[in-house]
C-alpha cells in the first residue's frame, strides 16, 4: 500500500538535502506582509474582503481545520497500526470522523465527522 503523507510545516535538514540549486518563490516579503494584516483583522473583515458571508467564512474555516487534523489522525493510525492493506482504512475512527458506507463507493471513501462526537471527544 503506497500512503502519501502531506509535508509537515517544519522540516528537519539533517542531514542536509543534497540539492544544488532551489528556486526561491517571488514576492516572499509582501506575501510575508499580506498574512501579517491579514492577522490582525477580525474573521468578518476577512469576510467582506473575500465577498462572503462571515456565516460562510466561519464553516470554511472550520472545515479546513478538522480536515487537517482528521488527515494527521489517520496518518498516525496508519503508521502505529502499520496498515498496508487500504481496505483497514474504513474502520478508521477519530475525531468524530468514520468511513460513511452511505455516501461511498467501491471506488471512492467518504469520511464524515459528527459533531457531536468530536464535542465530546475534545
Amino acid at each position: 500500500m503506497l500512503v502519501v503523507i502531506a509535508p509537515a510545516k517544519t522540516l528537519d535538514f539533517s542531514p542536509a538535502p543534497s540539492i544544488d540549486h532551489a528556486s526561491q518563490p517571488l514576492f516572499l516579503d509582501e506575501a510575508g506582509a499580506l498574512i501579517q494584516r491579514l492577522r490582525e483583522l477580525a474573521q468578518p473583515q476577512v469576510a467582506e474582503l473575500m465577498g462572503i458571508s462571515v456565516a460562510l467564512g466561519n464553516l470554511n474555516l472550520g472545515r479546513c481545520l478538522y480536515a487537517k487534523k482528521a488527515r494527521g489522525m489517520m496518518s498516525t493510525h496508519i503508521i502505529r497500526n502499520r496498515i498496508h492493506d487500504a481496505r483497514a482504512l474504513k474502520k478508521f475512527a477519530g475525531g468524530g470522523h468514520a468511513c460513511d458506507a452511505n455516501r461511498s463507493s467501491a471506488q471512492e471513501w467518504v469520511f464524515t465527522r459528527d459533531p457531536e462526537a468530536h464535542r465530546d471527544a475534545g
